[in-house]
């Protein structure tokens, strides 16, 4: 099976991701601690839910791997990974969904969805800057939260039609197909490359994986209607610290202050007193005095 599309399963914090590149390079992890926090969860219990997780995945991970004894070639890989996909993929999210479903709370469940929906789209917004248009680590950190977003599937919340789904589901198909074709066209030109040690595979690799990802991006937004992009970025203007902090753009800065949820905001009328505040002494009312008087 090409490295690029080797099936794993991963606990990720407190997402989780199905396809790891093996070309991918370390990158800064989110705030475990943070993560933890967000959720209310401690960190024996996410232990927990990928031990959960990986028993389960077991028997799909020795399916889908027999499908590659043979690995796929360039002449072949669409039909090959694509049965696969349609085969072992809804398998894979079904699993997925159900045992985090029976794991978390409702509240969490639906946070996990808005921060995997955050997440993927933060990372593809910080693909399409110019400025990390030659960045391996804004390419390389698409792959895992792309892979987390297919996973678990679209938000409960943008409430998605089954038309929508199934657009959605033939795009990420035909994305995981083109970027097994680029990884399968990389492997053949540089056979015997290591490419975390090549400048010019990473180059290559940029250049095939980047455009790739972009086209998605610009895709999955006609999929979805006015109203649901205006809650997605209603979403991303309350991007949670612990993945702003993440973004290749954003390493060793300070975030700017933002207003909190309580925060006062122009229109808001007057603020009220804050009731914690000590309050002021009493004088007593002794009515006018005058110089020289008693």
């Amino acid at each position: 099976m090409p490295r690029i599309i080797t099936l794993s399963v991963v606990a990720v914090l407190a997402m989780f991701t199905f396809v790891q590149p093996l070309f991918a390079q370390p990158m800064v992890p989110p705030d475990f601690q943070a993560i933890l926090d967000d959720f209310d969860l401690t960190q024996a219990e996410i232990m927990q839910l990928g031990a959960n997780l990986g028993g389960r995945m077991e028997e799909l991970r020795d399916k889908f791997e027999n499908r590659f004894r043979e690995p796929p070639t360039l002449q072949n890989y669409r039909e090959k990974v694509g049965s696969a996909i349609d085969e072992v993929g809804p398998a894979i999210t079904d699993i997925v969904r159900g045992e985090l479903r029976d794991f978390l709370t409702a509240d969490q469940y639906q946070k996990l969805e808005t921060r995997v929906l955050q997440a993927h789209t933060a990372m593809l917004r910080s693909l399409e800057k110019e400025e990390n248009a030659e960045s391996p680590e804004a390419m390389f950190a698409n792959m895992p939260v792309g892979m987390m977003q297919i996973a678990i599937g679209p938000p409960g919340f943008l409430e998605f039609t089954e038309d929508q789904k199934q657009r959605l589901f033939q795009l990420q198909r035909s994305t995981i197909l083109d970027l097994a074709g680029a990884g399968l066209e990389l492997e053949q030109q540089y056979p015997d490359r290591n490419p975390g040690n090549s400048p010019e595979m990473m180059q290559a690799f940029i250049t095939k994986f980047r455009p790739i990802l972009l086209r998605f991006k610009r895709e999955y937004e006609k999929i979805l209607t006015d109203k649901q992009l205006a809650k997605i970025e209603e979403l991303m203007n309350d991007l949670p610290d612990y993945l702003w902090s993440i973004l290749p753009e954003n390493r060793g800065k300070e975030r700017p202050w933002r207003p909190g949820a309580t925060s006062w905001k122009p229109g808001d009328g007057a603020p009220e007193e804050n009731p914690n505040r000590e309050a002021r002494p009493e004088r007593p009312n002794e009515g006018r005095r005058f110089p020289g008087s008693e």
